[in-house]
């Protein structure tokens, strides 16, 4: 992915985990090169492509990205958008990785097991 699809991305998995205790406050920064390194081409492939129709496709609904949405807006589009043929699985694919960068963290990971 490029830098700009990066921050699309980081708007679409902070949407599928948002508030406190979500991806807002979790630097994503070590999260990434283990990603690209291990996760499935596949996988990869279809983080990209949900990126793409997931930020843009707001724009056919309320005329603006997903980025540009206020936090409750942006869970409505995407609940929205679960709903259209074919793209409920891309929802899927970015709120999977979304847990995946959030138990990346080593915070959440401590917090998780009690220390």
């Amino acid at each position: 992915m490029t830098r700009l699809e990066r921050r699309w991305c980081r708007a679409l998995l902070e949407a599928c985990l948002p508030g406190e205790g979500g991806l807002e406050s979790v630097d994503l920064a070590l999260f990434w090169p283990r990603f690209d390194a291990v996760a499935p081409l596949h996988l990869r492939l279809g983080l990209r492509l949900a990126t793409w129709v997931l930020c843009f496709g707001p724009l056919l609904m309320l005329r603006r990205p997903l980025a540009r949405l206020a936090p409750p807006a942006r869970d409505e589009a995407l609940r929205r958008m679960a709903r259209w043929p074919g793209i409920g699985e891309l929802v899927e694919v970015a709120r999977i990785v979304a847990c995946f960068a959030l138990f990346d963290d080593d915070a959440v990971q401590a917090q998780v097991r009690g220390r």
